[in-house]
């Protein structure tokens, strides 16, 4: 079974709860009895007005200062393969023991993974360089949503994530892997900390209340944003890794699981997204890519390999690679 749903509807949280609730449903058609989760909901119980509210207005204020407007980011070179394709790469890695690595430098797991594949990145950055393709005015800018519930506990199944942007420019040489912990780290709890999150969130819902383009026709309105999307944002983020976390089902419904596998979105710009989540003790990232070659992967594998992280890789592509 598989589910895709646009960010307009919702995010990771409320995707699981729906595919989760669907496939509880299924079994109890079949007789089967499925525990109670977080996920799933109960189709008998009367459905909260909460649901369905935007919660970015509920529990933060339109008012705040503007935010600076971020330069573009290096983005990685590669030759796009037809939007009909799509490759993914999935890694698949023992949960405990990356945690064990990330509680070494004292650190997240998320921010821990995070590093391994921003250091990819700058790896790319250095051959991209070295070919003229790029140059060190670019920061190597990462892309981290993350799950607002837990600071801002609602019922709401809408989008209500918040998206991170850990950067960095290379200035005389690149970075260490144990520098670029630190610097995810530390500009995540600085975001978390000095009320940035608040002020972007606040910048995104005056944008939203903005009388031009909220009384602007649906037509004119759609054509302006995909031109300000190409534009600008497309360019911002040298990079993406979501995670959905640690995955735990519900007596009755874990039984009849034999695995998940979370695809990160198509996306021509940056090119290639990831995701993570963890299941049964295995933790897995999966790189998706709409790039003809193997040149962010190759980097990754190297690192875990450095790493000395035990890992086991699949590969999903329709022909081979020349």
């Amino acid at each position: 079974m598989a589910v895709e749903l646009s960010h307009i509807l919702s995010d990771g949280f409320g995707t699981m709860s729906f595919l989760l609730t669907l496939l509880a449903e299924y079994f109890k058609i079949d007789g089967k009895k499925i525990g109670k989760s977080v996920f799933i909901k109960d189709l008998d119980e009367e459905i909260s007005e909460e649901e369905w509210e935007c919660a970015f207005r509920s529990k933060f204020e339109r008012k705040g200062p503007p935010m600076p407007v971020t330069t573009a980011a290096y983005i990685p070179t590669g030759k796009m393969i037809p939007v009909t394709k799509y490759y993914s790469t999935r890694y698949i890695m023992d949960l405990e023991e990356v945690r064990k690595r990330a509680r070494e430098h004292h650190v997240t797991l998320n921010v821990y993974m995070s590093a391994i594949y921003t250091f990819a990145i700058q790896e790319l950055f250095m051959e991209d360089e070295k070919a003229g393709l790029t140059n060190r005015r670019r920061p190597i800018r990462l892309q981290i949503p993350v799950n607002l519930r837990r600071d801002y506990p609602t019922k709401c199944l809408r989008n209500f994530s918040y998206l991170y942007s850990p950067s960095f420019k290379i200035k005389e040489k690149p970075y260490t892997f144990e520098e670029i912990i630190e610097i995810i780290s530390s500009e995540i709890r600085h975001e978390r900390h000095s009320g940035s999150l608040e002020k972007q969130i606040s910048r995104n819902l005056r944008a939203e209340y903005n009388p031009v383009f909220k009384y602007m026709p649906r037509v004119l309105k759609q054509g302006i944003l995909k031109t300000f999307y190409n534009l600008f944002a497309r360019s911002q983020y040298s990079g993406v890794l979501t995670n959905l976390g640690d995955i735990q089902l519900p007596e009755g419904l874990d039984n009849e699981i034999e695995s998940f596998d979370i695809i990160p979105c198509n996306s021509p710009v940056p090119g290639r997204n990831t995701s993570m989540f963890s299941y049964r003790g295995k933790l897995e990232m999966n790189v998706g890519s709409s790039c003809d070659d193997l040149r962010l992967e190759d980097k990754i594998t190297a690192k875990l390999k450095d790493l000395s992280i035990d890992f086991d890789v699949i590969f999903k592509r329709d022909e081979p690679m020349k």
